[in-house]
């Protein structure tokens, strides 16, 4: 799916944080996200629309792009948004993988396998298809690298 992901130019202007605003919730999120050690390997990050919830996983993308070069590695983002009719639900795992497999050069042959030993697996429920494409081949890579995958926007889909 076009237009998914952070850079888009069809998502440009991209939300961002006004300077000065979300610096506690960002410090938090980066605080996680730099944290060898955490309780748990998913943030979720809730409240009503229109708070600024794009634009915090906007710049915590951002955040990840720049420091991939020591600690991390922002995997891949996907941003529904209803009026640019990006809210197809069913293509969210494949994308993913296409940008995980750009992002990693050692995930894009495991998960060819399991395209390619599974011809069909694009038609299975999307919890195969997560399983499958996403969580197997991400746990036969090093552990050495934080993959930050953000997903905005799912009451949009």
């Amino acid at each position: 799916m076009k237009g998914t992901n952070i850079d888009s130019s069809v998502r440009w202007p991209q939300p961002k944080c006004y300077p000065g605003t979300c610096i506690t919730l960002t410090a938090k999120v980066h605080d996680w996200f730099l944290c060898n050690i955490h309780k748990w390997d998913f943030l979720w990050l809730s409240g009503p629309a229109g708070v600024g919830k794009s634009a915090v996983a906007q710049t915590v993308a951002e955040f990840a792009i720049e420091k991939g070069h020591f600690k991390g590695v922002l995997g891949a983002a996907y941003f529904f948004l209803w009026p640019n009719k990006r809210f197809k639900y069913n293509e969210v795992f494949i994308t993913i993988a296409y940008q995980l497999a750009i992002c990693f050069p050692g995930y894009q042959p495991l998960v060819t396998v399991k395209l390619t030993t599974e011809p069909d697996l694009l038609e299975k429920t999307l919890h195969v298809q997560f399983r499958k494409m996403i969580v197997e081949p991400l746990l036969l890579l090093s552990h050495e690298w934080k993959h930050v995958i953000i997903l905005n926007g799912l009451d949009e889909c």
